[in-house]
């Protein structure tokens, strides 16, 4: 049903909305097709009979021929489908569903009455209502599609709320469906009419969620209110409101709660028990697989496969099919070509006009000049048109490159309140202009698409990456842009800085995983700002955009919005958000500590120096009676700022007469250090019982960070250290931030010391060190060398991390000196080549930081590009970060940010290469001429392509996880060194992939697949031998009555898992060979092996463990409930130990 009414509602208050567009007008988009949808509209094109199109048998194949002729009319104009079907309907849809089976009963019997009376077109009508789409039509439109090469997805739930997740993150340009309800899960647009028969010739209705809440002057929740309120099939609706009172209610109104309190109930019944919020949460948190992981390939169809289906099981007509199968492939091989002759037709059309206009300005220069002069503008003006299309990101938002998230979206912001085509209506290029903005934006915001933009510009942006088309309004970026960016005391995290702030620090963090969609999240901003501000310095407190990074949200089991989290202890806040109860809540967690001091203390007062604790104590003075004393909140929120720093402590004069006596007072807060010389009753009084100014005013009491003269030299100069240092290098003038105080009390472990230089007294020093920039901040290692600090100057928190982390860190800073050494001794190391102002290079650092964990005896060292250029020069480094691997004389390297995970993979195939470097003296020897039974897969590439460069890990990893395949190699052949060898193999174009079996069979991996290891190895499995059998009726006989162990995949042909799923079965049977046969059974052709299995999902992985003697194996196996190689394999091996320990009982 989806929304009643929406429509109409759409059209009487969004015209703007909607547009009408022909069909080819999408061409090269990628689009979501409901495919349940689509199904059940093939299904009621009835005859007119009303009988439908069925196989001589009587079978239905309506839904096969509308499916078929569809997919070949999107493919033909250049369109590419994916199909996603419904999974498990929403329990709150059961009402609906059996109202349905209701009205298909009623229409059943008005169709029997109609043929009695002979109404045929009541027949007709009536046997439309009747069509139900089956199970086993949904299992054929599905194996049809993927004899296509169509992707097809199996949503959890609904399929139109899967295919506007899709769209929503850019993995498809729109929701292709009938039923509105894909624009109320936020489908940002919906294509109507895509799948009507061409005869009709109807257009295509593009409908625009963003225009129809701008027009509408709603947000999402409240445009979901409003199709609850017209009718949606999970609740019942209020008898008596309309579309037009339901807009107008929401409209004054804003959500339903208000409503109901306000409308006259005898008027309009409220439906008992109405479940709106439930709705409402169906639509804002739809069950929908993670976009993120979802892998969209659309691959060559299987045209022999198509017609034995279609043809040969189900009695199409063979020449039709394979017409238009011819149809479909001429389509998908224009609508490659056309983008590609298009743009060299006007790239030579512009030559030939500059040449025309300089050959006529020049008629009387020399001809030969003229040429030269010519060619020279034709070079320049192609660089022009490479670069016009690619202004640099960083320049249009007007930010450096070292600027981090906050920075990035506050400069989008501040462009986007002036540049919105909201503001400038008149101007006809306002949004093209701020589509570049967007997209800007959109890409430095993502890790992975920045650190690709860094390295290869925009060409490495292919559309194979997340790109959203479609902006928010002015409004919108006005008031929900944002909402903490200018807030210092809220730390805005990101998926890379939170595990290491966050998880990895042991700090109290308060963190509110919000979104900007969120109307809830707004209402709390202000309370949250204010409770920021007054726990500063307490805790931390962070905030953490969902809608920007819903992954981090998901991993930390965020479900709902706003969410307000604890951290260590990962305790959720479940009160009312009020800030009296949320700064309770979190000052549970604060770890400073009171003390209660009595008289017997009172000797903690009367020496003068203590060497026990030189710490200076705060003292709260109280009386029974008198006011004049703090709360028990503020002294624990002191405690909590000043831990390690001060003492804090409350005295009780009443009891403690002695020690009130001593201090000379009764009220009151003082400071009070037993060290500096002071008496007790000379205590310094703080004038104040406000927290943060005591706070502030004991910080300037306690004693400065100390400065290190004399010994400097030594701590520099040290080859081995007793302890770390970490010494800030400045110009001797006076600091004033005393939050630096603090550094000592973070670094409690006593291996770290903090000391002050003065660069005007030891310039010596700060020359050697080429200390370019105060204030500088270097740790000393206990193991000798040091590291520079090249973060935020003044952030305590990040200064203390930096240093916990270098101190237990090998990484060195390598001078001209030690570089030179390094990469001359022979020994294993790693380099990192970098640049301080380069934020994937700081990133790579912390990275590198971790190594050690991971990688024994390899030494890591890094080089200051900016410091040594000519260093960086001679090592080849174009681009920041890089990194190469040094040992004895070999070399190896790779640019860009990776992670420590991916730095240890890139370590071990440096030591042990697993891809061969090829060239024309070995190329015939090992490819062509190789040993008999071995297969080559070869990269052909050029180092300057930006693809080759991103194919390069991918291929390597491929390489890794095919390493068990002794006959298996993989070789690389760089064809800008060796270009005469590429030609002569026929290499048209990089990279190219290429298999060769035999030497002469030759085969090259598919253009329009993806380039990652998965991929590559789920089509290169297609070429080699298999250890897993394939089993077919004979699975009884085969597997149940064996004495061997058997583990079994049960699989589908046209079930993306299953396909992903097979090549980690194929590894598993490489590791288990000899100890436990692997087999496969194709359940779209064995059906009854898998029913009476008890298989109902796909894949299926079941563990038989053999029959023995009297020993009847059961049909249904051991349940293995991974798809994970290894966990497989664990449990498997645990299956075999149990096997042998009864097989020992029994003898």
């Amino acid at each position: 049903m989806g929304v009643k009414d929406l429509s109409k509602v759409i059209g009487d208050h969004s015209p703007g909305s909607i547009r009408l567009k022909e069909f080819k007008g999408y061409f090269g988009r990628k689009v979501a097709v409901d495919a349940s949808m689509c199904l059940y509209q093939f299904l009621i094109a009835v005859r007119q009979d009303g009988s439908q199109l069925q196989t001589e048998s009587g079978e239905t194949t309506s839904h096969l021929l509308g499916m078929f002729y569809r997919t070949i009319r999107m493919i033909d104009n250049g369109i590419k489908p994916v199909y996603v079907f419904d999974g498990k309907p929403p329990q709150m849809k059961t009402s609906e569903l059996e109202k349905r089976i209701e009205r298909r009963a009623e229409a059943e019997k008005q169709r029997s009455d109609a043929v009695e009376l002979g109404d045929e077109a009541s027949v007709n009508k009536f046997a439309r209502r009747l069509v139900k789409v089956t199970k086993e039509q949904n299992e054929e439109a599905k194996r049809l599609v993927t004899l296509m090469g169509i992707p097809v997805l199996d949503a959890p739930c609904e399929a139109e709320a899967q295919c506007a997740a899709l769209a929503r993150a850019g993995k498809v340009f729109a929701t292709v469906s009938e039923d509105m309800d894909a624009l109320t899960f936020g489908s940002p647009i919906l294509l109507r009419q895509m799948i009507a028969s061409e005869a009709k010739k109807l257009p295509v209705k593009e409908m625009n969620l963003n225009q129809v809440l701008k027009d509408f002057g709603m947000n999402m929740e409240q445009f979901i209110d409003l199709c609850i309120l017209l009718g949606c099939d999970y609740v019942s609706t209020i008898r008596g409101i309309g579309p037009k009172k339901a807009f107008e209610l929401i409209k004054k109104h804003e959500c339903i709660e208000n409503v109901l309190k306000i409308i006259d109930q005898t008027k309009y019944a409220i439906p008992k028990n109405w479940q709106y919020k439930e709705a409402r949460r169906l639509f804002l948190e739809p069950d929908v697989m993670d976009c993120e992981n979802v892998e969209l390939v659309w691959k060559e169809p299987d045209v022999e496969g198509i017609v034995q289906f279609l043809c040969g099981e189900k009695s199409f007509n063979e020449d039709r099919v394979r017409g238009s199968l011819t149809r479909m492939q001429k389509g998908r091989q224009a609508a490659q070509q056309i983008r590609i002759d298009s743009f060299f037709l006007w790239l030579s059309f512009s030559f030939w006009l500059i040449s025309v206009s300089l050959q006529r300005f020049f008629v009387e220069t020399e001809p030969r000049m003229v040429m030269h002069f010519i060619f020279i503008l034709q070079f320049l003006l192609f660089l022009s048109i490479s670069f016009v299309s690619c202004e640099d990101f960083y320049h249009l938002l007007g930010i450096s490159r070292e600027a981090d998230n906050r920075a990035i979206r506050r400069a989008f912001k501040k462009l986007a309140l002036v540049r919105h085509p909201d503001k400038n209506p008149n101007d006809g290029n306002a949004h093209k202009e701020f589509m570049k903005l967007y997209r800007a934006y959109e890409v430095l915001m993502d890790e992975e698409l920045r650190k690709k933009y860094d390295r290869y510009g925009e060409e490495g942006l292919s559309d194979n990456f997340k790109e959203n088309h479609q902006y928010q309004s002015w409004q919108f970026y006005k008031d929900n842009f944002g909402i903490y960016d200018e807030d210092k005391e809220i730390v805005t995290l990101s998926r890379s800085d939170f595990e290491r702030t966050v998880s990895e620090m042991g700090e109290i963090w308060f963190i509110n995983f919000y979104s900007t969609f969120c109307s809830h999240c707004h209402q709390l901003a202000p309370t949250w700002r204010k409770f920021a501000q007054e726990m500063e310095n307490v805790l931390r407190v962070g905030a953490v955009n969902c809608a920007e990074d819903p992954m981090l949200c998901h991993s930390q089991g965020v479900m709902s919005y706003p969410s307000l989290m604890i951290y260590p202890h990962r305790h959720f806040f479940h009160g009312q958000r009020q800030l009296n109860q949320i700064v309770a809540f979190a000052m549970k967690y604060v770890t400073g500590v009171v003390l209660q001091l009595m008289d017997s203390d009172i000797e903690q007062f009367k020496i003068k120096k203590s060497e026990k604790d030189t710490r200076g104590w705060l003292l709260d003075f109280c009386e029974h009676q008198s006011s004049d004393c703090l709360s028990e909140l503020n002294r624990k929120k002191l405690a909590a700022n000043l831990r390690g720093l001060v003492n804090v402590a409350k005295v009780n004069c009443d009891e403690s007469v002695k020690l009130c006596t001593l201090f000379d007072r009764k009220s009151g807060v003082v400071y009070f250090r037993p060290t500096d010389g002071r008496k007790p009753n000379e205590a310094q009084e703080i004038n104040s019982f406000d927290f943060k100014e005591i706070a502030t005013t004991v910080l300037t009491y306690v004693p400065d960070i100390p400065y290190i003269d004399k010994l400097l030299e030594k701590i520099v100069e040290a080859q081995i250290r007793d302890r770390s240092f970490l010494v800030r290098f400045g110009t001797g003038e006076a600091d004033n931030n005393a939050e630096l105080k603090k550094l000592s009390a973070i670094l409690t472990t006593g291996e770290i010391e903090v000391y002050f230089a003065d660069c005007s007294k030891a310039k010596d020093i700060c020359k050697n060190l080429e200390l370019t920039s105060l204030p500088k901040w270097i740790l000393f290692k206990k193991q000798g060398s040091y590291e520079i600090y090249h973060g935020k100057m003044e952030i305590v928190h990040d200064i203390a991390l930096f240093a916990i982390e270098s101190h237990s860190s090998p990484l060195v800073t390598l001078t001209p000196e030690t570089y030179t050494s390094a990469v001359n001794s022979g020994d294993e190391w790693l380099i990192d080549y970098y640049a301080p102002w380069c934020p994937p290079c700081l990133r790579l650092l912390k990275e590198l930081r971790r190594l050690h964990n991971y990688v024994e005896s390899i030494k890591i060292g890094t080089i200051d590009c900016d410091q040594y250029g000519d260093i960086c020069r001679k090592a080849n480094t174009n681009a920041y970060p890089n990194i190469v691997w040094h040992s004895g004389g070999r070399s190896s390297a790779r640019a860009g940010y990776v992670d420590v995970n991916t730095i240890v993979e890139f370590i071990e195939d440096a030591r042990d290469p697993i891809v061969v470097d090829l060239s024309p003296s070995n190329f015939d020897p090992l490819v062509l001429n190789g040993r008999k039974g071995t297969v080559w897969l070869v990269d052909f590439y050029a180092p300057w392509c930006g693809p080759c460069n991103q194919l390069a890990p991918e291929y390597k990893k491929l390489a890794r996880n095919m390493h068990m395949k002794k006959f298996v190699h993989f070789g690389m052949v760089d064809c800008d060194y060796h270009r005469q060898l590429c030609i002569n193999l026929g290499v048209q174009s990089y990279p190219t992939i290429r298999f060769y079996s035999s030497g002469s069979y030759t085969v090259d991996y598919p253009t329009n697949w993806w380039r990652d290891h998965r991929s590559m190895e789920v089509w290169l499995r297609n070429y080699l031998p298999s250890r897993v059998i394939s089993i077919e009726n004979d699975f009884f006989a085969k597997v149940l009555d064996d004495n061997e162990p058997w583990l079994v995949d049960f699989f589908v042909t046209w079930c993306s898992h299953c396909i992903e799923f097979a090549p980690v079965f194929e590894r598993i049977a490489e590791v288990l060979e000899g100890r436990v046969k692997l087999a496969k059974v194709d359940c779209g052709l064995w059906p009854n092996v898998c029913r009476n299995v008890g298989v109902t999902a796909y894949p299926t992985v079941r563990f038989y463990g053999g029959s023995r003697g009297s020993h009847i194996q059961i049909a249904t196996g051991v349940r293995i409930e991974s798809q994970h190689a290894d966990t497989i394999v664990r449990q498997v091996e645990k299956e075999l130990i149990k096997i042998d320990r009864l097989f020992k009982i029994e003898l």
